[in-house]
């Protein structure tokens, strides 16, 4: 894989512990390593994947970019995330889907439902987005 866009997370070490903790109940145990560096700004050589639908993890990001923790545009998240990770489906282990990715990151479509929402963290609020 290359030219992999990195993303940089503005968090300190408390916020930085509690979204790490909580992403990892959505991978298996062996991409904790890479998850971690990945979240830090680093880059790996493979996709790791999340254990749910790929809804559920880009809203995070979503929620990183305008609670002020993230300055990439959605097209930079976008690209990062479909680089980064794979998620799990019914039908098995899947890419994400790019265009889907950008909906929920521009215009909140198909965001998971309250109580779906993960990272459900004091300083990573949810914000209804404007219509």
């Amino acid at each position: 894989m290359e030219n992999i866009p990195v993303l940089r997370i503005l968090l300190d070490q408390d916020q930085f512990d509690e979204l790490y903790r909580e992403l990892c109940k959505f991978f298996d145990a062996g991409d904790h390593s890479d998850l971690k560096r990945l979240l830090q700004g680093g880059s790996i050589d493979r996709k790791i994947i999340f254990l749910s639908n790929q809804n559920r993890l880009v809203e995070v990001f979503r929620r990183l970019k305008y609670n002020g923790f993230l300055f990439e545009t959605s097209t930079g998240i976008r690209d990062w995330l479909c680089s980064s990770f794979m998620y799990r489906s019914k039908e098995g282990d899947r890419k994400l889907n790019p265009h889907s990715v950008w909906d929920i990151l521009s215009k909140a479509k198909g965001e998971p439902s309250p109580k779906s929402r993960i990272c459900k963290i004091g300083w990573l609020q949810y914000k209804t987005p404007r219509t």
